[in-house]
């Protein structure tokens, strides 16, 4: 499961991306190996530890543990080697808001790289800074705000301290975006992204590092909807429609569109997105891959996998006091190729 779920979750941040230098970013890319591997679970009590035991091909085993604090966020995160020893992936520490302040992640038990966070005082990351084993800057990224508290500047730096990027950011009132420009090193307009279009109808225009941006909102009897207009890197128009409940603002669909509003993607949920219920990839109007799932009370109990109709994979998920105790994988021959079994 973990790389056809991992597909899902960049495919959700494309939906999101603004061409901006954004936090979430940085936290999609480091967290990836620790939530998603062997398996992606986070338990719905308080556990201090989980152990998973993988049975692979031939019967194979690895384990990897995980700890978690008082708060339930994942603090330790280790696993066997090729000779059985555990050895650390990876740990993080949080600050006493449980924002995340240091992430050390590891390659073969040896310290890869570190990653620092600050804070505003109200709680905005105000600069991240990637360190490598021997505590050399990889890089470093900043972030300014106005008086009101918008976001008016982020700057990357590289490893010799020099800026290799900056994004500025315009509003037009109570942090309503204007404006996006990214400039490089030098200081030369890479790109701008103008949000002046706001209502659906309206033409989009590409010119040279310039590009418009439709946001608007629609509401029915029972539900909000969100359009998001812009260009992806080819300088194709791409629509994003999410569709929220009306009271609480619950997702339960998203769907990805080209010019001429054919899906490119479409998923479904069930008012979460932790809960999927159906999410579907799309080639010139034909479907690709297709993830479908299904739940009791709450947990998910059966995930598959297809191409182009064809079933490639299937897993089975069960459950002791409701904890997942543990999660069958299944080919497409209907055989088990994995076992994940987890202890508390």
């Amino acid at each position: 499961m973990k790389t056809t779920t991992t597909i899902t979750l960049l495919m959700l941040s494309a939906f999101s991306y603004t061409q901006t230098s954004e936090y979430n970013n940085y936290t999609l890319a480091e967290n990836v190996q620790s939530q998603y591997t062997p398996i992606k679970y986070q338990p719905t009590e308080h556990v201090e530890k989980i152990t998973f035991t993988v049975l692979g091909k031939k019967n194979k085993e690895r384990k990897f543990i995980k700890e978690y604090n008082e708060e339930g966020q994942l603090t330790h995160f280790s696993g066997t080697d090729k000779n059985g020893n555990m050895i650390p992936i990876s740990t993080i520490e949080y600050d006493q808001n449980n924002k995340v302040i240091v992430s050390k992640h590891y390659k073969k038990g040896e310290l890869k790289n570190s990653i620092y966070r600050t804070y505003t005082d109200n709680g905005k990351l105000k600069e991240i800074v990637n360190k490598d084993a021997k505590e050399h800057v990889v890089f470093r990224n900043i972030w300014e705000y106005t008086a009101d508290d918008c976001l008016s500047k982020s700057i990357r730096f590289k490893k010799n301290g020099k800026i290799d990027k900056r994004w500025a950011y315009e509003y037009s009132d109570q942090c309503t975006k204007s404006k996006t420009t990214l400039y490089n090193g030098k200081g030369k307009v890479i790109n701008t992204w103008s949000y002046a279009c706001k209502e659906e109808g309206e033409k989009l225009e590409k010119r040279k590092n310039e590009a418009q941006v439709c946001k608007w909102e629609e509401t029915t009897n029972n539900y909000l909807i969100k359009v998001y207009q812009t260009f992806n890197e080819k300088g194709k128009v791409r629509k994003n429609v999410s569709k929220y409940t009306l009271n609480d603002t619950l997702i339960v669909e998203q769907k990805l569109m080209d010019e001429n509003d054919n899906l490119i993607h479409h998923s479904t949920y069930d008012k979460s997105y932790d809960k999927p219920l159906i999410s579907t990839n799309y080639n010139n109007g034909k479907k690709t891959y297709e993830r479908i799932y299904k739940y009791e009370n709450d947990n998910v109990i059966f995930y598959s996998f297809t191409y182009k109709g064809k079933l490639k994979s299937k897993y089975e998920y069960t459950y002791e006091r409701n904890l997942l105790a543990e999660q069958k994988a299944y080919n497409k021959k209907g055989e088990v190729f994995r076992t994940v079994k987890l202890t508390y």
